[in-house]
């Protein structure tokens, strides 16, 4: 991107991080392996290709790792429902229950009552045990045991095995992380913070900007878009919070030497040249860049005026889906882009955020399908096409699941590493195993593009789902005023006003429309050939 001082609401857009140029601010200082000033030499390869750029000798033994024993992050804490209404989530295909109870404690447990099987969040929180819908059977969050059997004769013991697993569950910086080990915990693992509460607090000009969507595939391909930011400028042209695809440009890229552990790996990244229109300028400086594992990168600007990071979580819901949650930090922001950002809605900038993370969507499932469709011991190194210029970061992210074992005992699950033969569990996890005549494609009936926008993102997010309940009661509220108009300009004769009537009418009725057409943006989906169909533009 170019330079930071055209400043705008934009910047606050989804993915917006990923861009070159941007800056991190100085409050990001997360603990040991984030700090990079003592860098050591980096790796490179000795040719365009990048296939041995990063450590992690092929067939070493696997790092000792457990993806149960990690914690993920759930959703932001200000999306928690209300009330007595539970939260279901999965992780890896497990599905969980998370509410607070009496104390107004977070408690999670495993999304099957014992008794029949139902889902326990589709029941309601009671005196602050979860209660099931099906028959009233009622659990406590701390121990997952069972309290209440309404059928229970009287003076019957409640059977020991009425019980579900509890997990661990906390808040860091308004983001709600839960530990897979059932009745484990290690709060010393929690991903580290990338700036402190009193920092914000005591720094007005420090800007916040939060957003959470779910994706159509695995996790592992969400890390590896999320570190590439070669595709920024063609696949988001011309969005705001994208790029320009003249911008397009092979990237300086490092991981340092060393770093990639069972703890993930470190690197930095900058452009070769000035963006377009910025030819009398130098490029921009380097980005450092965190993977921490088992999902959550790190991004910020290594100085300039303006400072900048990103933290962006990855958290796999379950075969073929998973969920971003996605945060970027500002400081020394101008006086008149901070106003900005405070007069558009945040509304707007989700709806905005949205749009980015599906032009990608068709693009990586259709990976994601492809390698399902390949030859069974197919990995990533064998299939792919890297280059030193633009993929050092996703081999890197590819050899880290080598190292804790791709998708064997300890691995990450579905995921498919660099060397590592992973293809049975990614044929078993796509949708390609049970629909194996759809192939990789971008037909309309494609999973990436079969869900709406309300279903990756609004459902999930409580300021854009208010906004959409404001926009449809003002919408009727329009309609019925109009309709109201109308009916009184046809009674009126000219003389007493029927001419006033019928403008009036037509007004709120256009306004109606107008709202109307606003409501679709909350529903959207997206082909990528809305986007081809487009004018071309001169590069």
């Amino acid at each position: 991107m170019g330079g930071v001082a055209a400043m705008s609401v934009a910047m606050l857009a989804a993915v917006q991080s990923l861009r070159p140029g941007q800056g991190a601010s100085p409050l990001l200082r997360a603990p040991g392996a984030w700090a990079v000033r003592a860098r050591r030499p980096p790796v490179r390869a000795a040719d365009a290709a990048v296939g041995a750029a990063t450590p992690a000798a092929a067939g070493a033994a696997p790092a000792e790792y457990d993806w149960r024993a990690q914690w993920y992050a759930v959703c932001f804490e200000e999306n928690l429902p209300e009330g007595a209404e539970p939260l279901a989530f999965a992780a890896f295909g497990y599905g969980l229950a998370l509410w607070r109870d009496g104390s107004g404690t977070l408690r999670a447990v495993a999304d099957r009552c014992p008794h029949r099987l139902a889902k326990l969040s589709e029941g309601r929180v009671r005196n602050g045990a979860l209660e099931c819908l099906y028959h009233g059977w009622a659990f406590e969050g701390g121990s997952g045991k069972c309290v209440s059997i309404p059928q229970l004769e009287e003076g019957a013991a409640i059977p020991s095995r009425a019980c579900v697993a509890p997990y661990a569950v906390t808040v860091r910086e308004g983001i709600v992380f839960v530990w897979l080990t059932p009745g484990e915990t290690d709060l010393a693992s929690l991903p580290p913070p990338p700036a402190s509460e009193d920092d914000l607090d005591a720094d007005k000009s420090f800007s916040v900007y939060s957003f959470q969507i779910d994706v159509p595939y695995e996790a592992s391909f969400l890390v590896e878009n999320l570190l590439d930011p070669a595709h920024i400028p063609v696949s988001h042209d011309r969005t705001p919070g994208g790029g320009k695809r003249e911008n397009a440009q092979p990237l300086e890229m490092e991981v340092y030497d060393g770093s990639v552990d069972r703890t993930g790996f470190r690197g930095r990244y900058r452009n070769t040249r000035a963006s377009s229109g910025g030819a009398t300028r130098a490029p921009p400086g380097w980005i450092d860049v965190r993977f921490a594992a088992p999902g959550v990168i790190y991004q910020r600007n290594a100085g300039g005026p303006i400072r900048f990071g990103a933290a962006l979580h990855c958290m796999p819901l379950g075969a073929s889906r998973s969920r971003l949650l996605f945060r970027t930090y500002f400081k020394g922001l101008p006086r008149a882009a901070r106003l900005l950002l405070a007069l558009k809605p945040l509304w707007l900038r989700h709806l905005n955020s949205c749009k980015i993370l599906e032009q990608d969507a068709g693009l990586i499932a259709s990976q994601e399908d492809a390698l399902a469709a390949s030859a069974h011991g197919a990995s990533t190194g064998s299939q792919y096409l890297p280059l030193r210029s633009a993929d050092v970061f996703v081999v890197a992210h590819r050899k880290w699941l080598d190292l804790v074992g791709a998708s064997g005992a300890g691995g990450m699950p579905w995921a498919v590493g660099w060397d590592a033969p992973a293809a049975d569990a990614l044929h078993a996890a796509s949708p390609l195993a049970a629909r194996a005549t759809l192939a990789p494609s971008l037909a309309p009936a494609h999973r990436a593009i079969a869900e709406d926008r309300y279903s990756r993102h609004v459902r999930h997010c409580r300021a854009t789902r208010d906004a959409l309940a404001r926009v449809r009661a003002l919408k009727r509220a329009l309609f019925a005023l109009g309709g109201a108009a109308a009916l009184a300009a046809a009674a009126l004769n000219p003389a007493g006003g029927s001419l006033r009537a019928a403008v009036g009418a037509a007004l709120a009725l256009g306004c109606a429309l107008g709202l109307r057409r606003l409501e679709r943006l909350f529903f959207r989906p997206f082909e990528r050939r809305e986007q081809l169909r487009l004018r071309e533009r001169p590069y």
